[in-house]
């Protein structure tokens, strides 16, 4: 993945379906398939042009043809978040999540570093809407 970085192209993984191992214990393959999937998911995160990853199937039991029968998806098949689908959200709400106050400088200016997404800035009780894009400048500039 880092030779592919090196070209400097948009990454989209897409299209992801993590099996659980039969030969485990229902229990024991659900957490296996959460840990494989934490490790893929922060690996392909970590490229700098990295942006998207696609899961294909959402429920276990409804995908097309022959997939079912790898239980491969985040929900399970009575509906329920597997260890996987609760895993994926700390990684995207907890931990990929930036929250964090910062003071101007002399000058007014302040920076920070953030992953990219939708943010809002609250400067001087008023509220700023700002959006951190890959391969941007990212810099935001308001003036009272």
């Amino acid at each position: 993945m880092d030779q592919l970085g090196t070209l400097n192209l948009p990454l989209h993984i897409s299209e992801i379906s993590l099996t659980t191992f039969p030969e485990l214990p229902r229990e024991l393959a659900e957490e296996v398939q959460a840990q494989c999937l934490r490790h893929f998911c922060r690996t392909w995160f970590s490229q700098k042009n990295c942006e998207s990853i696609v899961f294909w199937n959402l429920c276990d039991k409804t995908a097309y043809g022959d997939e079912s029968r790898f239980d491969a998806c985040l929900i399970g098949g009575d509906f329920r978040e597997k260890p996987s689908y609760r895993m994926l959200d700390r990684l995207v709400n907890r931990e990929w999540k930036t929250e964090t106050v910062i003071v101007t400088d002399e000058y007014g200016e302040a920076s920070w570093n953030g992953f990219h997404g939708k943010y809002e800035l609250e400067i001087g009780g008023e509220r700023h809407p700002a959006i951190l894009t890959p391969r941007s400048e990212n810099r935001c500039l308001l003036r009272g």
